[in-house]
């Protein structure tokens, strides 16, 4: 596995690929959460439970799927993995978002 070390300790060459790269995801991510939203917003049943979630104590369900979906995005055992986790977070934050 490659050794991590801080952007302001980077050559200035690194610190560019690396804010292009972050920059890309951030952007992916919003388009990624627009999209969802678009798609999401016309499925009556998936609207139908995302209400449901709010009511009693299962709002607690999808707090504990945002949770477990941010610790597979922080995880840095594996690349895929952690883009599952940032993906599943995109739309547990927008269940949140939304209701």
């Amino acid at each position: 596995m490659e050794a991590f070390h801080l952007a302001a300790q980077a050559t200035k060459q690194e610190q560019a690929t690396f804010y292009k790269k972050n920059y890309l995801n951030l952007a992916l991510g919003l388009v990624a959460f627009v999209v969802l939203e678009a798609v999401f917003l016309r499925i009556e049943p998936l609207v139908s439970f995302m209400l449901s979630l709010t009511q009693g104590y299962l709002w607690l369900v999808l707090l504990g799927g945002t949770y477990i979906a941010q610790k597979m995005a922080y995880n840095n055992t594996s690349l895929s993995k952690q883009y599952l986790g940032y993906f599943l977070y995109i739309v547990a934050c927008f269940s949140e978002f939304r209701y």
